[in-house]
Parts: structure tokens; C-alpha cells; sequence
């Protein structure tokens, strides 16, 4: 007996899948260390997220959430990245900073 070829069913290829959106509750604020500093991240009842000396080369996601603070003993020693862009109004501040509002929108800087 002569074999019957049997059809083969060939799945259509798979389109990639778009570029993943971030949840509405990921981090648009993230405190990336160039140097040692001490760092806080406050809500503005007090209620403390972080409070410590961050080291170069670490990172710190700050959550989406409104009315938080941050103060720092170098300014310098860090940079603020927003939506993926390290901010100009932090860049240009050195030293001991307080309460400076986490706000995303206010940390990009003016608009071109």
C-alpha cells in the first residue's frame, strides 16, 4: 500500500505583542544615586517610606502617589528621573534640600 498524504495545518505566525503600557500605580519617579546621601521620602502626615543613607549606584522607585516629600542631605548625589528623563529642576540643587514635593509633573520642568 502507497502512504495518503496527510494535510498539515500551519498556524498563521503570531504578531509581537505591543509594547506593554506600565500600570497606572508604576512609579513615574525614580531616585537614581550618583554618591552617598541621606535620603527621605515622606508623606506630609510624616509617615516615613524611606529614611537612610543610599549608596551609589542605587535606586529608589517612588510610588504613584500624591502628597509625598523628599529631603536629602546632597542633592547633588542624585538624579530624579521622570518618566524616564532625570529632571532639571533637581539637577540644578546642591546640598541639603527639604521638603521638595514629589510630583512628577512639576519635576519635568517647563515644557518646550
Amino acid at each position: 500500500p502507497t502512504p495518503t498524504p496527510v494535510p498539515v495545518q500551519v498556524p498563521p505566525p503570531v504578531a509581537p505583542p505591543a509594547a506593554a503600557t506600565p500600570p497606572a500605580d508604576a512609579s513615574r519617579i525614580v531616585l537614581r544615586f550618583k554618591a552617598d546621601a541621606w535620603t527621605q521620602v515622606r508623606e506630609r502626615n510624616g509617615q516615613q517610606l524611606l529614611n537612610r543613607v543610599m549608596r551609589a549606584g542605587e535606586s529608589f522607585s517612588v510610588p504613584n502617589r500624591e502628597g509625598l516629600l523628599l529631603s536629602t542631605g546632597a542633592a547633588q548625589a542624585m538624579d530624579v528621573v521622570v518618566d524616564g528623563t532625570p529632571s532639571p529642576v533637581i539637577a540644578a540643587m546642591n546640598g541639603v534640600r527639604r521638603d521638595i514635593p514629589l510630583v512628577a509633573d512639576q519635576l519635568r520642568g517647563p515644557q518646550q
